[in-house]
């Protein structure tokens, strides 16, 4: 996200994103990545995400979910950052998309 609030081309992002996500992927391994909250005139790196998402099979939690975690009751410490109380509700949505097929030991 903070890539693009600062000077990150559309073509730098997809070239960096993809790397990162060919570096990641590999077999029996479930990505998960948060869909970016855009600031309006920055729908391209959304088109990104979302096609680089597909290509590599990284599942995509919508922003809409993490934007209704944003907005509930003490889930962030300054309306941006997540509180212990955020933090777990991300991470029930998070566990609720990847599935109790995944054991963590």
């Amino acid at each position: 996200g903070n890539d693009v609030l600062g000077s990150t081309t559309p073509v730098e992002f997809a070239t960096h994103l993809d790397l990162l996500l060919t570096q990641l992927a590999s077999p029996g391994r479930q990505l998960v990545m948060l869909e970016l909250p855009l600031p309006p005139f920055y729908h391209v790196f959304g088109r990104i995400q979302r096609r680089l998402a597909k290509k590599h099979g990284v599942k995509l939690v919508p922003k809409r979910v993490f934007l209704s975690i944003l907005a509930g009751g003490d889930a962030t410490l300054d309306s941006i950052h997540l509180s212990q109380i955020g933090q777990q509700k991300m991470a029930d949505v998070v566990w609720g998309i990847v599935g109790a097929g995944h054991v963590v030991e």
